[in-house]
């Protein structure tokens, strides 16, 4: 794939990326010595990362082999970040130069269902060498925007008054059962007050 057309797709992305949370993060680096295909290119978020895979050829073999290498670095990536305590979903972008022809494109429908270890797009040019519709297929790009967080009182629900006597007795007491025996005598001793009333 040629640079221009790399550096085009790369802005169509981040117009689409930037406004549901992802940041570019540049080149794809090798994990634990697994490399990424050539010219991978990375976003990330808080949720996810985006890998984008530009191809040279619409050849399947060439998407197959390009697919396993990409799927493996992913995982070790993902699973990097895991170790890190960062759960993030992984996504992989193949950009292919043009469009695969029809017995080509039942087995890019085969490999964007397979979601082992992460989900997978495959796209290409529109025929006036545009990329627009295609990467609105890619789910996670088609995200609403991110909103930017706005301070808010949180409302806190009132418990009902027994329930909060019970915290108050068992923050005294340091102890359930006793806090529990507790509020039995006083309720107890509030039914016997309301029969002494009535009669």
């Amino acid at each position: 794939m040629e640079d221009d057309i790399l550096a085009t797709l790369k802005d169509h992305i981040e117009a689409l990326a930037l406004p549901v949370g992802f940041i570019f993060s540049g080149p794809a680096t090798p994990i634990d010595e697994t490399s990424p295909p050539e010219r991978t290119l990375i976003w990330e978020s808080s949720f996810a990362v985006l890998a984008l895979i530009p191809l040279s050829s619409t050849e399947m073999q060439a998407l197959t082999m390009t697919q396993e290498t990409a799927r493996e670095w992913m995982w070790r990536r993902l699973t990097k970040d895991e170790y890190a305590g960062k759960f993030l979903d992984g996504y992989l972008l193949f950009a292919l130069p043009a469009e695969p022809n029809e017995s080509e494109r039942s087995k890019v429908q085969v490999l964007e269902l397979d979601t082992a270890v992460c989900r997978k797009h495959v796209i290409w040019p529109s025929a006036n060498n545009q990329w627009g519709d295609a990467l609105w297929s890619v789910t996670v790009l088609g995200l609403p925007p991110v909103q930017p967080s706005v301070a808010t009182s949180i409302a806190t629900p009132e418990l009902p008054s027994v329930a909060m006597r019970a915290l108050e007795l068992y923050e005294q007491l340091d102890n359930y059962e006793t806090a529990a025996e507790r509020l039995r005598e006083e309720a107890r001793s509030t039914t016997d007050e309301e029969a002494s009333d009535a009669s």
